[in-house]
């Protein structure tokens, strides 16, 4: 995967990345899961979750709207930030945790933001080292793999923080969960081999890929239509999360010792639906994946509100799993065949700041909503709202079809011609 100056072993780079990636994914959802329930304990209600997800998700919306972001949280090269990222996540989870262990007062929206930061540093670092260092023609098919250690990671982390937050009766059980994997995501991430720190430049300065990654998707309509009912479907499913948090800690009797283990075998049967459905989904129409993934999500919704047992709401937890899932594969599959594979990487992080800005909008927004309508009316009306993101679906003629990605590189050196060339060589022998 990896060509750089120096010697290194290319598998175990990459294996290094992805555990890594997958902490850092379940270490930032369990650490939103405990300091938004921690919110809940000092009295700012549903607010004041919405309020945690939209701080824990603009950095990263930030991070892929301004390229000159990028530019500065590179400036120590890619395996500082790589660890780094994760240690200010720890940092802020563990500073949270002992300071409510100490009985003094902490904000959980500035301990949020400063894990937004921490992820960002992460996945812009992360990304940055796939655009400079992965053989061009291999771009999607790395992004496509670090995209789903990502979306792997999720459920876990939430799954996890209940465990640590039943376990221990309240939320410092969850933030515990969270600093720790953000502390086992240092220690693999600082075993990167030294040659990370600097990158050969022989390729577009990622900055710049960044600002053409904007213009690809004012030029593709395909994949701006994928993007933007992906934001929507996140907007939803992140308000959902967090109702969720509210409800599982104010809301309805579902049982609480009956929800941890119930909530960990839906992620583990979502996990296996996907792995038998994932080629017929696949093979679906765009405008099919998308009906799908709304309608599941709506369903997830509306059975989730009338939820009468944790059996029940961990079951509409895993219809959410499969709904995201589905947006994931959709964006995956059009930007592979819209976009030029030396800018998948930068696309990914132009997607990914999209639906961070949409994923932080979602949960303020239903936050709101359930001040003004309550919980149960605030899952009703995200449902119809996906509902009607599926019907909207059937109506968006530009995502019909399928084709080959235009055939554009973007300008490579001859030391990267030849870079790559090697790269072939010492794969076939």
């Amino acid at each position: 995967m990896i060509t750089t100056h120096q010697t290194v072993d290319v598998h175990r780079e990459r294996a290094l990345l992805w555990r890594a990636q997958a902490l850092c994914s379940a270490a930032q959802a369990a650490g939103i899961v405990g300091l938004g329930w921690y919110a809940l304990v000092l009295g700012t209600g549903a607010l004041g979750v919405g309020a945690v997800f939209a701080a824990a998700l603009a950095p990263v919306a930030a991070a892929g709207f301004y390229p000159g972001a990028a530019r500065a949280l590179l400036s120590r090269g890619r395996r500082t930030p790589l660890w780094g990222g994760q240690a200010a996540m720890a940092a802020a989870l563990s500073v949270a945790l002992a300071t409510a262990v100490l009985g003094l007062p902490i904000v959980p929206v500035l301990a949020a933001l400063c894990l937004g930061v921490g992820r960002a540093l992460f996945d812009t670092a992360a990304v940055s080292i796939l655009h400079a260092n992965v053989a061009h023609e291999r771009q999607h098919s790395a992004l496509r793999e670090l995209t789903q250690r990502y979306a792997a990671g999720q459920p876990v982390g939430v799954a996890l923080a209940l465990v640590g937050g039943f376990a221990s009766g309240g939320p410092l059980g969850s933030i515990s969960v969270g600093a720790l994997l953000a502390a086992a995501g240092v220690g693999l991430s600082m075993r990167h081999h030294r040659a990370l720190t600097h990158a050969p430049r022989a390729r577009v300065p990622f900055a710049a890929a960044l600002a053409e990654s904007r213009l690809v998707l004012v030029r593709q309509a395909r994949l701006r239509a994928a993007i933007i009912f992906g934001a929507v479907g996140v907007a939803i499913a992140t308000g959902q999360a967090a109702l969720l948090i509210s409800w599982f800690a104010e809301g309805p009797d579902v049982g609480g010792d009956a929800l941890v283990p119930t909530m960990l075998i839906a992620v583990l049967g979502a996990h296996m639906v996907l792995v038998h459905a994932g080629p017929w989904i696949r093979s679906l129409d765009p405008r099919r994946m998308l009906l799908l993934a709304f309608s599941v999500q709506a369903v997830g919704l509306l059975v989730g509100w009338r939820a009468p047992d944790a059996a029940t709401a961990a079951a509409a937890y895993g219809l959410t799993l499969l709904s995201a899932a589905t947006l994931v594969e959709l964006a995956t599959r059009v930007r592979e065949e819209t976009v030029p594979a030396g800018l998948a990487p930068a696309i990914g992080v132009t997607a990914g700041g999209v639906w961070a800005l949409a994923g932080a909008l979602g949960g303020l927004t239903a936050a709101v909503a359930s001040l003004v309508l309550g919980l149960g009316a605030s899952f009703a009306v995200l449902g119809i709202s996906s509902a009607a993101g599926g019907l909207g679906a059937l109506a968006v003629s530009s995502l019909g079809g399928r084709g080959p990605g235009p055939d554009v590189r973007p300008p490579r050196s001859d030391e990267a011609t030849r870079r790559d060339r090697a790269d072939r060589l010492a794969a076939r022998s």
